[in-house]
């Protein structure tokens, strides 16, 4: 059992009863496999080697964001880096297909979906915001 001083509220200064903190910390995120994963829309840039297998640098956009944003930026890491990069639209934005449902854990299968069947490997993934 949790005691009401571990239990103390970060943001009201009160105890929350033992028997409630209990229950909330046994909560799981729910993830369905209900979601069907959508295929991505992308653009990818060579670096000036030919090199377009090898560790590649995908990079996702942040909300409202699409692959576009990032245009400039792949084209410099691929020749900076010798590396092939990929900009990838989400799920409902930019070019690739809107669908239901808008979640992180649906965008998340559609990554790795991406890289499953574009025979990604060793793959270094660069984030925006989201």
């Amino acid at each position: 059992m949790i005691s009401q001083l571990a239990a103390r509220s970060a943001f009201c200064n009160r105890t929350i009863p033992p028997k409630f903190a209990s229950a909330c910390r046994q909560r799981t995120r729910p993830v369905s496999s209900a979601v069907k994963p959508i295929e991505l829309h992308y653009d990818k840039v060579i670096p000036p080697d030919g090199n377009a297998t090898d560790r590649p640098l995908v990079i996702l956009h942040g909300l409202f964001g699409t692959k576009r944003n990032f245009g400039s930026l792949s084209k410099a890491f691929a020749k900076d880096l010798g590396r092939p990069v990929y900009t990838l639209d989400l799920r409902n934005h930019g070019t690739s297909p809107h669908a239901e449902p808008h979640s992180y854990p649906a965008m998340a299968t559609d990554v790795l979906r991406f890289f499953k069947m574009h025979h990604l490997s060793n793959v270094s993934l660069l984030g925006h915001s989201m």
